[in-house]
């Protein structure tokens, strides 16, 4: 998460935390709160795949979003401070 921060301040070039930060800090003090009860039965939420159904792969979240970004969310690509990232293709010259 810290490593993802970074990349926000430095791409948009901000000087303080994006809000998530402070919502993910509080998230880990809650599960590390749940996990002193083993005998809760929690149930993780499955990732929802939020896009046409072209570019799923499964239940693969991570993949189909590469996909998603890849196809029809290309207006979004902005490369003007660090490389691309590789699973982005043909994009930002």
């Amino acid at each position: 998460m810290d490593e993802l921060n970074k990349e926000y301040m430095f791409r948009y070039n901000k000087q303080q935390y994006h809000k998530s930060v402070t919502l993910l800090y509080n998230a880990r003090i809650t599960r590390l709160a749940i996990e002193n009860y083993p005998d809760l039965e929690l149930e993780k939420t499955p990732f929802a795949l939020c896009m046409p159904d072209e570019y799923k792969v499964g239940d693969n979240a991570v993949q189909s979003y590469r996909n998603y970004y890849n196809g029809d969310k290309r207006h979004l690509h902005r490369c003007i401070f660090k490389g691309v990232y590789v699973y982005i293709t043909n994009s930002c010259s």
